[in-house]
C-alpha cells in the first residue's frame, strides 16, 4: 500500500488537497429521481484533518492521487469529461461560445481507474441541468478536459485537469492559455 494525496476539485476553478468527509466517507452525486448517490468509506490508514481526507492509501498499481471531480454543470446545463480536446476544437469554443456537443460526445471518457460514480441535478431532481461527480485514482500523466455547458456567468468553458508524476494535480483555463499563446506569437 502506498499513501498518496486525496483532491477536491470544484467549479468553477478550485483544486484544493483534501477531500470533505460526510460520516467519514467521501459521498460523489445526491439523492433523488435520476440522481445517484454513493458513499464511500475510506481504507484504513487514511489520513483525515479538519474532516478532510488529505491522504489515502491505496493498493493500486502506479496511482499517484485520488481525486474527487464535484458537479461542473453550468446553469440549466451539464458537463463532460473528456480527453484533452484538439487545438482546432478549442479554437471553434473559443469562437462560438461551445457549441460543439458532437466532439464532446466523441471524445467523452472515464478515468482509468474509477472508485465511484455519482450524479447531481440543481434544484429538483435534474430537470434544470445537473451532471457527474467522480472518484478516481490519478496516474501520472492523465489528463482530462471537463467541458461545461449551461450559463456559466464569465466562468472558465472548459478547465483542463493534469494529474503529475508527484501527485499533485492542477487546473488549466485551456482557453485562456490558447488565446496566450496565439498573442504571443503574433510578436
Amino acid at each position: 500500500m502506498v499513501l498518496v494525496p486525496a483532491y477536491e476539485v470544484r467549479p468553477p476553478f478550485s483544486c484544493e488537497r483534501g477531500v470533505p468527509l460526510i460520516d467519514g466517507r467521501i459521498v460523489v452525486g445526491q439523492q433523488g429521481a435520476g440522481l445517484r448517490r454513493v458513499a464511500v468509506p475510506l481504507p484504513e490508514g487514511s489520513v483525515i484533518e479538519d474532516g478532510k481526507v488529505v491522504a489515502v492509501p491505496i493498493t493500486v498499481k502506479g496511482g499517484v492521487a485520488v481525486v474527487v471531480i464535484r458537479d461542473f454543470s453550468g446553469c440549466f446545463g451539464t458537463w463532460y469529461l473528456t480527453e484533452p480536446l484538439p487545438d482546432h476544437v478549442l479554437l471553434e469554443y473559443d469562437i462560438d461560445g461551445g457549441s460543439h456537443e458532437r466532439y464532446e460526445a466523441m471524445l467523452a471518457t472515464c478515468p482509468r481507474h474509477l472508485v465511484a460514480f455519482g450524479r447531481c441535478g440543481q434544484r429538483m431532481s435534474d430537470a434544470m441541468g445537473g451532471g457527474a461527480e467522480y472518484l478516481f485514482i490519478g496516474f501520472p500523466g492523465e489528463t482530462f478536459d471537463i467541458v461545461r455547458r449551461g450559463s456559466l456567468y464569465g466562468e472558465p468553458a472548459i478547465v483542463r485537469l493534469a494529474i503529475h508524476a508527484d501527485g499533485t494535480v492542477t487546473l488549466t483555463d485551456i482557453l485562456d492559455e490558447m488565446r496566450e499563446r496565439e498573442a504571443f506569437s503574433r510578436w
